[in-house]
Order: C-alpha cells, then structure tokens, then sequence
C-alpha cells in the first residue's frame, strides 16, 4: 500500500534519533538505570551481612560506567546501612561515622541532598540500638542545625520528624506536639517534591495521640491522617487509633468493626507490635475481665497504650487500674535518660534559634559589599540585555526589509488579477497554519509517545544480552514479555500515524464482504488481550447468533473495537470492560460497543475527544488519533461512532464509566466497495 513519502521521511529520523538518545530504562522505584537497580535490589535483600558487599561494589562500578549519579548516591547509602545494620555491637562505630561522612559528601555532590539527611537517620538508629542515646540526640541536633544553614525543607521535615518521635518516646508530650505540627508545616508549605513522596499521615497521626482519646483535636487530626493516606499501612495507623478511641468512650459497635479490620491485616504488628495483646486488654475490659488487663500493664512501656489503659479505667469506673497504669508510667519514666534527653532536645532548640540569629547577622554585615557587586553585576547585565535588544532588532529589520522586498514583487506581478491573488493568499496562509499546527501536535505527541516504549524495549533488550547466570529463566520470560508489548504498542502508535497520512492522502480503502459479527468482535478482543489491566475482567455479551452476517470491511470494524477496548483499558483500574453486540438495543441497527467502569469523560468533552491528537489525560500513552480515525472509518462505512451520553459519567458527574459505540442501519445501502476515503 503506498505510504506518504514525506511522513516517512520525517518518521525515519525522528526514529534514529530517539534510537541514538534512548537513555536508559527507568522502570524501578528509585528511577535509576534499571541495570544499576537490579544490584541495588539484592544488596538490598542482603544488608546486614558480608554478603552484601561484592553486589554494592558492582552497583557503584556499574553506577560510575554508566555516569547514573543517583545510583552511585545509593552506593554510599547501601554501604551506610549495611554497617549499621550489622548485628554485631558498638565496635563498628567509627566505621559506621566514616560511611556517614562518605555518604553526606557524595549526596552534596550529586546534589541528592534527601540522602544527606538520611544519613543522619541511619546513623541515630544505630547508636541508639545499642545505648547511645546522648549521641544519637545529639546528632539530630546537627541535622537541624544543617537544615537552617542550608535553607533545605527537606532536611527540616526529616528531623522535625525524628524529633517528634523521640520526644514520645521520653513522654515529652508538649515537645512532641510542637515537633509534629513543625513538621506538618514544613510539608504544606514547601514545594520539594521528594517531601511530597512521603506521607503526611503519619504526622497527623502522631500528632492526634499527643492528645486525650475524648478531645475534639484528636479527632480533627485523625480525621486528617485519613484524608492524607496514600499507603494502606497509613489506613492501618488510622483504623487501630479509632478501634481505641471507640473502646475508651464505650462505642462498643464501633470498637469491633475496626478491631475486624485491624486483626485481619497481616500488617497490624508494624503499626504497634503489641497490638494483638492491646484488643486483647480491651476485649476483656469491655467483658469485665480486668485480670487480663492488670496481667498486661506491667508489659507495656509506651504512653500511648499506658493512657489507653488509664482511659479505660475512668470509663469503666477502675481506680485501681488507673493507678497501675499511671504507677507504670511512672516507673518506665526514668529521669536520668529524661533529662538526659529533654535537655538535648531543648538545647536543639535554643542552639538552633542562635544559629538563625547568628546567620541573619552575617548576613546584614555583608550586605554593604554585596549591594556594591550587585550594582556592578546589575550593569553588566543591562549591557549584555542591551547589545542583545539591538542585535535582535537588527536582525529583524533585515527579516521585515527582505520580505517587504519581495512582497512588493509579488504586489507588482500580482497587480492584473489583485482580487484573486488575494483569495489564493488567503487560502495558502490558511493551509499553511494548520500544516503548521499539525506538524506541532505531531512532533509533540510523538516525540514522547514513540520514545517510552522504545527506551523499554531497548533498555530490557540490553539485560537480555548480559551474561549466563545474572538474569534466571522466570526474569528472561519476563522480560521478553515486556519487550513484546511495548513493541506492540509502538506499532499500534506507527499504524495510528500511517492511517492518518493515507486518509490525507486518498489512499486508503476500504474492501466490503460478508462478515460474522460475534467473530469479528471475538477477533478484535484477543488483539488486545495481552494489554488488560491486572484486576480488570474482560468479557463478551451478545444478543445475536453467530451465524448473524453484516456487509461490511470486517478488518477496519475490527480496528475501531480495538480502539475502543484499548482506550477502555487505559482508563479502567478496578471493574470491568465489555464487549457488547446488539440489534435489540436499537431496532433496525447493529451496534457495536464497549463499555468499562473507568474514570468516565465528562459530558462536555463528548466531541473535543474525537478531534485529532485530542487526549483528556496528556499522561496516559497513545497518540490522540485512535478515536478519530473510528469516526472517520464510520462515516465512510455508512456507520456512526460516538460516546454513549446516557451511560456513566455523561449521565451523571458522579458516576464511573464511558461507552463507547458503532452503530450502522441494517438495511442501509452497501457502499461502493472501490470507494477510498
């Protein structure tokens, strides 16, 4: 079939281009190579032992060959947490200081700066698992003061954070209170995307439990940890503080539906590891069996769960469970570590307070020779604008005089027949904008849609080709698979971009026969088969026999299905998406149609969507020209192809769904099979 010489003259480089600049596949949580990540990962699996180490010196040679400056970071890392991990004692320490310097020097110079931060993270975990508390407290006092030297967000959510916790941990309640709502802060305001990847509802939830269980703040804040959950463990952390709430304020119903949940989550134990024991004390204090209460206190050492124990005592009118709970609490408080601890973490604060005044001062100090450069660098900046403004305006005179010139050429040969050369101006400024824009969507459109499979198949093509015995049998086949359907989806992105130069170009058509229409949506369903969405069901409903027979190009109905269930299938995370054929839902018709319970399209976008190189998500792969080619193939079949407004989101703003359908008039005249579009 004869293809559009000009299209394939741009296609053809564009191609190699992105073949040449492909990059590296990036398909991993840390968006790194995927080469460098495959090492990553099982240093990861191994950290703690010697193990470890022969897989993170390939990562960082790997890393280094590859120049990934993120990867090379989380060398440093790896190497940080698999000394600090390592289940022998303190005799490490001075290795464990030297991998924290190493770490913070390399985050400063990839600019990585999270894992600066992080550093100090790791390393106050380990001297506080084995004792070094005062240490550990310090170090948290340096990250902040680094934080307000450096100006970095980061780095103040990462140890507010951490202070907030500890301070829980020394039944500090204030400084716990203050930290968090600092931290809370920190994260609304600031426009740091990696603080944005973490999430916030921890912070609300720490901050509801430095409240009592029957205040309205509790509830406020953990109604705040429930709207901000990203992570089904922050629901987890949501649903175990309701379950105790309900039980301290005797809402027994309440109490058993999220006591349910909580025990049937096999992560229940990462929210509060005694958490089994706790619904165990509130079942029995709910059923009057206060034994098995005062057989647990003398096990409990967080404030948290000693207040929940003390709030069930004054429910239930238990003095003597209130005076277990709190003489508990009074013996777990140890004062030397308290104030061992509070004077660090107030001292964190009053030093740091100093540092911020000490370095406004500084700053005023030098603001006289600052100002001065800051004139000189102001004129040379207006010099360079200046000479850059007459460089331009030079240019564009010569521009406008050359085109002046040759209009008025023009203007002179054109002098006969001024009207119609208007007209034929006109006309070809017309054509000339709207290949203009065409060429614009196009080239933005396809510049990223070609390039993300292509850097897949390259990328996972790569891994293929790397030695005997560093990839198993299960990861070949698995990446195999990625490869086809990511060369599949390219193919359907080149085909999309063929069709449309030849509709432009009358050269494409269409060849009528007798076709079976089960078969011919049977046929389209298993093109695509292999690209429906892990927990989505895909299913077939017919109200025809399969001997039913329409005159039609069974291969282009075919591809409007396609079309239909693909983007049905990019649009639907949860549900179903159906194949429907019909000649009962409009009598006289056939229609064809597929119907999913994805995002839906509003109703006001019924039409925009079927213009070309029109997406609703800019996010989502495809070239915007799936739908308009449907129509267009319609309408030369004597068929129509819309969006179903009395179905989902068109037929309700706060329904699920969208149904696409062709539809074609059973006794309408065949057309002639030589037609072209």
């Amino acid at each position: 079939m004869k293809r559009s010489h000009e299209l394939h003259f741009l296609l053809l480089p564009v191609l190699m281009l992105l073949v040449y600049v492909h990059g590296t596949a990036q398909n991993n949580p840390y968006s790194i190579d995927d080469r460098c990540y495959k090492y990553y990962h099982l240093a990861d699996s191994l950290i703690g032992t010697k193990e470890a180490v022969p897989y993170i010196d390939e990562l960082e040679h790997l890393a280094v060959q590859l120049g990934d400056e993120k990867a090379r970071t989380l060398v440093y890392v790896q190497r940080l947490r698999n000394i600090c991990s390592d289940p022998s004692k303190i005799p490490h320490k001075e290795e464990a200081l030297k991998a924290h310097e190493n770490l913070q020097k390399v985050a400063q110079e990839t600019s990585y700066l999270q894992y600066y931060f992080f550093s100090y993270q790791i390393l106050y975990n380990y001297l506080v698992r084995f004792g070094e508390t005062s240490n550990g407290m310090a170090l948290l006092r340096e990250m902040q003061q680094k934080a307000v030297e450096m100006n970095n967000d980061y780095g103040r959510w990462f140890s507010l954070r951490a202070l907030a916790h500890l301070a829980t941990s020394t039944y500090d309640i204030e400084s716990s209170r203050r930290y968090a709502q600092e931290a809370i802060d920190v994260y609304n305001n600031s426009t740091d995307l990696t603080i944005k990847k973490n999430s916030i509802s921890v912070m609300y939830s720490k901050l509801a439990d430095t409240y009592d269980y029957n205040s309205a703040e509790f509830d406020k804040n953990l109604e705040m940890a429930y709207q901000t959950a990203t992570l089904s463990m922050d629901t987890l952390n949501v649903e175990f503080r309701k379950a105790c709430a309900a039980a301290v304020r005797g809402d027994n119903q309440t109490y058993f539906h999220y006591r349910d949940i909580c025990l049937a989550s096999p992560y229940i134990k990462r929210v509060n590891n005694m958490a089994v024991d706790i619904f165990n004390a509130m079942d029995a204090a709910i059923e009057g069996k206060w034994e098995v209460v005062v057989k647990l206190i003398p096990e409990l050492n967080y404030r948290e769960t000693l207040m929940l124990i003390v709030n069930l005592g004054v429910y239930y009118q238990r003095p003597d469970i209130v005076k277990l709970a709190y003489d508990r609490i009074t013996q777990s408080m140890s004062e030397l570590y308290k104030k061992d601890v509070n004077y660090n973490i107030r001292g964190t604060d009053i030093q740091i307070k100093n540092d911020e005044l000490a370095k406004d001062k500084e700053e005023l100090s030098e603001e006289v020779r600052q100002g001065k450069e800051r004139v000189e660098r102001i004129r040379k900046i207006i010099f360079v604008i200046l000479l850059a403004v007459a460089l331009i305006i030079s240019a564009i005179s010569v521009i406008f005089a050359n085109r002046m010139k040759k209009a008025k050429q023009r203007a002179e040969v054109a002098r006969d027949e001024a009207e119609k050369a208007k007209i034929i101006a006109e006309e070809a400024q017309a054509q000339a904008e709207e290949a203009n824009n065409m060429k614009t969507h196009f080239v933005q459109n396809m510049s990223h849609e070609i390039r993300t499979p292509l850097n897949a198949i390259v990328g996972f093509s790569q891994l293929l080709t790397m030695s005997d015995g560093v990839l198993d049998d299960e990861e070949k086949e698995q990446y195999g698979t990625f490869i086809s359907n990511n060369a599949n989806i390219l193919m359907t992105l080149v085909n999309d971009i063929l069709d449309i130069s030849d509709i432009e170009n009358g050269n494409y058509k269409l060849i009528f026969s007798d076709a079976y229409c089960n078969g011919i949506c049977r046929n389209a369903m298993k093109n695509v088969e292999y690209r429906v969405p892990q927990g989505v069901g895909f299913e077939f409903v017919t109200d025809v026999p399969d001997d039913f027979v329409i005159h039609t190009d069974d291969m282009r109905l075919q591809q409007v299905l396609d079309n239909f269930i693909t983007n049905s299938f990019k649009h639907t995370a949860t549900g179903k998406v159906t194949v429907q054929c019909s000649t009962a839902e409009c009598p006289g018709y056939l229609t064809l149609a597929v119907q999913d319970t994805g995002i839906g399209i509003p109703r006001d976008e019924a039409e925009h969507i079927f213009q070309r190189f029109s997406k609703l998500d800019e996010f989502k792969q495809g070239s915007g020209l799936g739908l308009s080619i449907c129509r267009t193939l319609a309408d030369k079949m004597g068929g129509e192809v819309a969006l179903d407004l009395n179905y989902g989101r068109c037929a309700d703003p706060e329904a699920n769904g969208a149904r696409f359908y062709f539809r074609i008039n059973l006794d309408a005249v065949v057309p002639n099979p030589n037609s072209t579009l």
